[in-house]
């Protein structure tokens, strides 16, 4: 299994060819991550 990619190095083109429950999988942590980043 691979690792997720820093968000920051996400291209479009990355979730092409995953199924609709992976994207909804991946769309929930980076979600996720977004939540629990502190504010600035």
């Amino acid at each position: 299994m691979q690792r997720m990619l820093c968000m920051r190095d996400l291209k479009p083109q990355d979730p092409q060819g995953l199924s609709p429950d992976t994207v909804a999988t991946l769309a929930g942590k980076m979600l996720e991550h977004i939540r629990t980043r502190p504010a600035k």
